[in-house]
């Protein structure tokens, strides 16, 4: 998933044309990379712990 905002954060400066434009696609382009929520666990991994206790 970060890989696609990545993606879309350079394509918006790519396709900004303004300074003010620049800066915006910048920021918001921080925002939802900062904003990605990575799971701590998954059902596999849960599994896999619970195998070996």
């Amino acid at each position: 998933m970060e890989i696609v905002w990545k993606l879309n954060a350079k394509q918006k400066i790519a396709e900004a044309t303004t300074p003010e434009e620049v800066t915006r696609a910048q920021k918001e382009g921080v925002k939802n990379i900062n904003n990605i929520n990575v799971p701590t666990t998954s059902p596999a991994k849960d599994a896999a712990n619970a195998a070996i206790d």
